[in-house]
Order: structure tokens, then C-alpha cells, then sequence
């Protein structure tokens, strides 16, 4: 029985393991705020002030695989081409808990209405400290920076936290079983 307990022991911890490395899914949802100076990048903000966006991404390591959602009501798809003129080119790379933003400088493209936006975040060397949208709307390759009040979920996954379950269950009902024949063979 003691080899079999290990041997549970370690499917469980494999299962544990094996869920983490796997992609994980966020929800988010933004609302532009009031302009900034827009520092080097001579933009001028107030553009996306109360607009709204709110959907899913699918993270892999850092990077974002896919992107569903909408954008004051048009729907959003990830963009892979690149944010034009905005080097370092976007990567679209995602870090949770990042300070002072989950998103770095290079950003998060999605594409609405046929219009590429550029979701990034900023130290304060380019911008300022915070979370960024910037759309390409203008037709030069750039357009108005508006800082963001941004929030992003973890969605947890739940087939791996019912097998999770699952596989305690069936340990628990294991040990009774050897538990109630110990104590028959006693007698």
C-alpha cells in the first residue's frame, strides 16, 4: 500500500505541476482617462477619455495567443502585423503583477473597427508611470497616447481543479477501503 500511496502522491503532484505550465486565461476590462503630457512622443491625449473595452486573452509563458472582446462596441482581435512607428516593435508580452504595468513599453496590439490600438505600459521614461492605449487612427503610424484604468483577472482553469479534486477523492476512498480491511482481518 505504501508504494501505491507514493505513487498517488506523485500523479497529484504531476497533475499540480502540469496545470501551471499550461496557458492561462485573463479577463480585462479598460476605460480611457484624463490626458497626460505625453512627453517624447509629442501626442496629445484626451482621444480614448471614457472609452470602454472588456473581453479575454490566452497568455503562454508571457506571451498573448489569443484576444477576444470589444472596444466601445466593435469587436477585438489580436494583431500580430505590429504597431507602425512604434519602436521597439509591439511583442505583445504579458507580465502579471508587473509594477508599474503588466504590459512593457513595446505593448499588446488588437485590431477594432480595422484600426490597430497599441495597450502598453510605461516607467515614466517615455510617457509617464502607468498603463497606456495609443491608436493608429491618425494614418501616420501613431496617434493620441490616453492613459488607462485598466483590470486584469486570472480565470482560473477548471478541469485541472476538478481532476484535482477528483484524484483526492479517489485517495481518500483508497485509504478508508484499506482502513476498513485492516480493521475486518484484526477481528
Amino acid at each position: 500500500m505504501k508504494k501505491i500511496s507514493l505513487a498517488m502522491f506523485g500523479m497529484v503532484l504531476a497533475l499540480v505541476c502540469a496545470q501551471s505550465a499550461s496557458a492561462q486565461t485573463y479577463d480585462f476590462t479598460f476605460t480611457g482617462v484624463n490626458s497626460v503630457n505625453s512627453g517624447n512622443c509629442g501626442c496629445v491625449g484626451d482621444t480614448y477619455v471614457g472609452d470602454t473595452g472588456s473581453g479575454s486573452f490566452v497568455v503562454s509563458g508571457n506571451q498573448v495567443v489569443s484576444l477576444s472582446g470589444t472596444f466601445d462596441g466593435e469587436a477585438m482581435t489580436l494583431d500580430t502585423s505590429g504597431f507602425a512607428n512604434n519602436p521597439p516593435a509591439p511583442n505583445n508580452q504579458f507580465y502579471p503583477g508587473g509594477v508599474p504595468s503588466e504590459f512593457d513599453l513595446s505593448g499588446l496590439d488588437f485590431d477594432a473597427n480595422g484600426i490597430i490600438y497599441n495597450i502598453f505600459g510605461d516607467n515614466g521614461a517615455n510617457v509617464a508611470v502607468g498603463t497606456f492605449i495609443q491608436g493608429n487612427d491618425t494614418g501616420s503610424g501613431s496617434g493620441p497616447v490616453t492613459p488607462l484604468d485598466i483590470s486584469v483577472t486570472y480565470v482560473p482553469e477548471g478541469g485541472g481543479l476538478s481532476m484535482l479534486v477528483l484524484c483526492g477523492l479517489g485517495l481518500a476512498g483508497a485509504f478508508l477501503f484499506k482502513a476498513r480491511n485492516g480493521l475486518l482481518m484484526n477481528r
